[in-house]
């Protein structure tokens, strides 16, 4: 402050000053807050990979979930396959493959099963074949490992020409392990499992309907079957 100045002026001068001040410092805090905010939800969004050319490629987690869910789903199928879908040509080879993708409390009912000869069916009776699908308008699947998962399967034995038709009820539980091709590819482990069989009349409108809404809930979904 020089002599003969003004104090009100000067001070009024140096309270504008003041404030400008404090307003550039609150949007510098703000913007920094923003940014901070801006990274963090990146950064909980994305997973970074680097390329063959070393250039950082942000991968959505997002899309990684949706991968990994396909892949559990898939790894169920790859099971009902392995357990429900038998003939004398295939019984050896699953009845060994299935053990692969359960774990202790699974492999008991699998191999308690075995003992009853539900395995040696398929050679002591000629022709005998089982197809099995789920149901996938049943199917109830966590999006997260590990996960637990409950569905329908329709089951047709096929004996002599004559079928018969059964839902099977089931529930289980798949943790992650190390992947082993070609045994258990996906890397999931069903560590539980229970199962509820049940005749159907498959010329029923019920029976028929379930088959009917399976194939729409499937055609609904092209993302995850590539359509």
């Amino acid at each position: 402050m020089k002599v003969g100045e003004d104090f009100f002026t000067v001070l009024k001068k140096n309270n504008t000053t003041v404030w400008v001040v404090g307003f550039i410092a609150i949007l510098s805090v703000l913007g920094s807050l923003f940014f901070a905010y801006t990274v963090y939800k990146d950064s909980t969004n994305n997973i970074y990979s680097i390329n063959e050319k070393g250039e950082l490629i942000p991968l959505k987690k997002l899309d990684i979930q949706n991968a990994d869910l396909i892949q559990a789903k898939a790894n169920l199928e790859l099971f009902i396959d392995q357990y429900y879908n038998l003939d004398a040509l295939s019984m050896k080879r699953k009845r060994e493959r299935v053990l692969w993708l359960v774990g202790q409390q699974p492999s008991l009912i699998v191999k308690d099963r075995a003992s009853k000869g539900y395995f040696d069916e398929f050679l002591s009776i000629a022709g005998l074949t089982q197809n099995a699908e789920i149901l996938q308008q049943t199917l109830k699947i966590s999006k997260d490992a590990p996960y637990t998962a409950e569905f329908v399967v329709r089951i047709q034995r096929i004996n002599g020409g004559v079928s018969e038709f059964y839902n099977s009820t089931i529930k289980l539980k798949m943790e992650r392990v190390n992947r082993n091709f070609p045994y258990n590819p996906y890397g999931l482990l069903i560590t539980q499992f229970s199962e509820s069989l049940q005749k159907v009349d498959y010329k029923s409108e019920p029976a028929i309907d379930e088959v009917k809404e399976s194939e729409e809930a499937l055609n609904q979904n092209p993302k995850e079957y590539g359509k």
